[in-house]
Order: C-alpha cells, then structure tokens, then sequence
C-alpha cells in the first residue's frame, strides 16, 4: 500500500523550473558529493569536517529551498544528509519536491534527526537510511559510505 505525503501537493509549486523531470536520468552511485542540509550551522561544519576528513566531498546547504538549488546545480551529489526540522522549508517539504522528480528522487537521502518517528513517517519519507541525533562519526561515515565513493584514498581522520 502505497504511503500518501501529509500535506497536498497544491502546497508546495515546483521549484525546477521548465525541466522535464522525466528526461533525467538516473544518477550513478559512484564518487561524488554528499550534501548535508541543516540549519544548525554547527552540525553542517561538524558533518562537512568529518565526512572531508574521511575522503568524501560534501557541500552544504543551511535550508531545504538552499539544498534543492544545489540538487539542481550540481550533478555529483550522490548522498543527502537531511535534516527534518528547519524554518522556512523543512526536510518533510525538501522530501516532497524531491521525490517528485525522478531524477532527483533517486538519489538517497539520509534523515539525520534528533526526533522521534513513527513507522508512518519512514513509509511517508521514503529514505534510505535514518540516523538519530547525536550521531557518532563511524556510523554517520558507514552510511554515507553505503550510498557514495571517497573522492580521496584517505582523509586525515577527523576529531
């Protein structure tokens, strides 16, 4: 049974522009970028600092309406590391435009939250992976790992 999005789509225009979402294509998994969007400026450094300092190359957006720019603009993003509760455009909005889009509805998204979700949520978020707050560095560098290559052979580890 497919899982219906809690608010109605009239809420949320599409933010892409004139694209035609179906001639994309799938993105490969492969090296590329990960991108961490989360409005707490020291989470963002803290993630960018360990996800670098284990050989990926993560960029960051501050809000869900920043991240889909970035999805947009930049075709190495392999990896989303997301946020759930932001102002403006939470990660439940940035989920809806993205997996609306099927070229960006197949890249995975990691929810990254401090909050409790129930079962419906997981079906409603549709994610690869959920990690809860505060996460320890091995097991947020295990995830990104699942879904996105190193661009480097090391990293100098992070602290």
């Amino acid at each position: 049974m497919a899982a219906s999005f809690p608010f109605p789509a009239s809420l949320f225009p599409t933010p892409w522009g004139d694209e035609d979402p179906t001639s994309g294509q799938t993105r490969p998994q492969g090296p590329g970028r990960v991108l961490i969007i989360d409005d707490d400026p020291d989470v963002r450094e803290l993630f960018q600092d360990i996800l670098r300092g284990a050989g990926f190359d993560a960029v960051v957006a501050e809000s869900g309406a920043e991240g889909l720019a970035v999805l947009r603009s930049d075709p190495q993003i392999r990896v989303v590391l997301l946020d759930l509760l932001m102002p403006e455009m939470d990660g439940w909005r940035f989920r809806h435009h993205q997996l609306s889009h099927p070229q960006f509805a197949a890249i995975p998204t990691v929810i990254v939250t401090g909050a409790p979700l129930g079962g419906a949520a997981h079906e409603q978020l549709q994610a690869a992976d959920y990690l809860s707050k505060p996460v320890p560095r091995e097991q947020l560098i295990g995830a990104v790992a699942k879904y996105c290559e190193r661009s480097s052979a090391g990293g100098t580890p992070a602290r």
